[in-house]
């Protein structure tokens, strides 16, 4: 995989540079309240989203740009949004999705896992990154047979997640 492809994949699984937080949902908070593993993540909209990735994708030399409302290269059987997300577009290059949604961990692995079994990809197994590690608490899932591999990534600060299939 290619330097910037790499540099591009970081940035949209959840190494945006932060604004400040807007306030997390209710559903979050009752979440956190039964899910103490799941951290607090800035509600944001697409377009905001959308901005600070080109911003920051601009200021490490890239022009790269996530096309509004797209699904890019990702097969129909997974253009299904959960409850209350909504759909911020494809990066062309790597064919990423991001999609804000306040769903995390499990929750996720539940809404997805199905979807990526009508591919063929199965199972999809999300692992929840744990904070004792040294690293910041994280969603990551992943499902590879031959010729596909899928991947799931929560963003580190937002309410919001990459999905991306290769073939």
């Amino acid at each position: 995989m290619r330097l910037t492809s790499v540099v591009r994949l970081a940035m949209l699984c959840g190494t945006l540079a932060a604004g400040q937080a807007h306030g997390d949902s209710k559903k979050h908070d009752q979440l956190a309240s039964l899910e103490p593993d799941i951290p607090r993540r800035a509600k944001v909209t697409c377009a905001k989203l959308r901005q600070q990735l080109d911003r920051n994708s601009r200021q490490i030399g890239l022009n790269d740009r996530i096309a509004p409302r797209s699904w890019g290269n990702v097969p129909d059987d997974l253009r299904k949004l959960p409850p209350g997300a909504e759909l911020c577009g494809a990066e062309a290059e790597l064919g990423q999705v991001v999609i804000t949604s306040g769903l995390y961990g499990k929750e996720l692995e539940s809404y997805y896992a199905p979807l990526f079994a009508r591919i063929g990809c199965q199972p999809l197994a999300c692992n929840v990154i744990d904070p004792r590690s040294g690293l910041r608490s994280q969603t990551r899932c992943r499902c590879s047979v031959p010729g596909v591999v899928g991947t799931i990534t929560t963003d580190l600060q937002h309410q919001a997640f990459s999905l991306v299939v290769t073939r």
